[in-house]
């Protein structure tokens, strides 16, 4: 059930690309709103675009890509509960990570002085709370009154594991004290000697020493540990106790079928075919599964039941299925040589031996 709802995971649109990506963390006074922060950190945008191997920068508040910040909120001034994530970004924001853009738009800086707040919102918000209508320009009550500029298709910022959450994207002006990080988009292959050059503009820039330049994609791997670890440990051990139970399985079917050499014979003396001796044999052990796989089936649909745990019912029903295929696979696989090779016995050897 664990590894079924986490490749489910895995494999849902992340929203955007992290290779050649980086991002600046960035060691500057943010105390307050200030027109001066503004100024200097357009000016940072524009020397970083002017770089040789730079295609796009951005500003990011501090919920940055895999920076293990998150924000969640739930909002009931619409009549019903929305509950979603935020995360603040400046124009440019969605070219620098290729997000896909359903409809409307990014953020632009004329944004800056709109009537309503603009905000940009992910295709799952859509679907679940405003299903078959055009949201684009549309005006919704959330902490006031907000202005749905443009619908992006995902954007799982906290890891390729991550619950699929809905994103509301609000605009932070580069004046903002809550700027925390630059988003860079990288030329193809850009190397990773050139990671010094583009903390030194950043420094030289705002006038600090201490900014810190991180590789997205590098950042994603190592969130994703987090997962792959104890999922590769489980897998590993289900897989040698998978083995191990077959091993046994087989030996046991070998041990107790060659013990009925006499009935084998018998059966072939009076006209059985070598396939009828290997069909008992693999049907008897199949009945004997199935009444098995009953019995295991009557506590395993206790989980999903009285939803104990922090998995999803429906991985657990999937896994349930697919371990009594696996089950029936592995039993077929133990009893199908030994009953193949039982059916060869000659009749007259086997009731000599007997």
């Amino acid at each position: 059930s664990y590894a079924l709802e986490n490749f489910k995971k895995l494999n849902t649109y992340r929203g955007f690309e992290t290779a050649d990506r980086w991002m600046v963390l960035l060691d500057e006074d943010r105390t307050k709103y200030s027109l001066a922060a503004r100024k200097i950190r357009e000016n940072l945008i524009l020397e970083l675009t002017d770089l040789a191997e730079v295609e796009k920068a951005a500003m990011s508040a501090w919920c940055t890509p895999y920076g293990g910040s998150t924000s969640t909120t739930t909002n009931d001034e619409m009549g019903f509960d929305l509950k979603t994530r935020l995360s603040e970004y400046s124009e440019g924001f969605a070219e620098a990570l290729d997000l896909k853009i359903n409809s409307g738009r990014w953020f632009e800086a004329s944004d800056r002085t709109a009537t309503f707040d603009p905000i940009v919102v992910t295709q799952g918000m859509i679907d679940e709370y405003f299903e078959g209508r055009n949201m684009v320009d549309s005006i919704i009550t959330f902490g006031g009154e907000r202005r749905i500029i443009g619908v992006v298709e995902n954007y799982k910022y906290s890891g390729d594991f991550d619950e699929d959450y809905h994103m509301l994207f609000e605009y932070i002006d580069p004046a903002s004290e809550d700027v925390s990080a630059v988003v860079l988009k990288m030329k193809k292959g850009t190397l990773a000697a050139y990671e010094e050059t583009v903390v030194n503009t950043v420094n030289a820039s705002l006038g600090t020493t201490g900014s810190v330049l991180r590789s997205l994609d590098k950042m994603r791997r190592i969130e994703n540990l987090d997962t792959w670890i104890p999922l590769t440990v489980l897998i590993s051990i289900c897989g040698f106790l998978i083995i191990n139970v077959a091993l046994g399985l087989f030996g046991i079917l070998w041990y107790n079928i060659n013990k009925r050499k006499g009935e084998i014979g018998l059966r072939r003396a009076i006209g059985a075919h070598t396939s009828d001796i290997t069909k008992q044999f693999i049907l008897e052990i199949l009945v004997l599964t199935g009444i098995s796989l009953i019995l295991g089936v009557f506590f395993a649909v206790q989980f999903p039941l009285l939803k104990i745990g922090p998995l999803s019912t429906t991985s657990m029903y999937q896994a349930i299925g697919i371990s009594l295929v696996l089950v029936l696979t592995i039993v077929f696989l133990c009893a199908f040589y030994p009953s193949w090779q039982a059916s060869k016995i000659q009749p007259a050897t086997a009731l000599h031996e007997e």
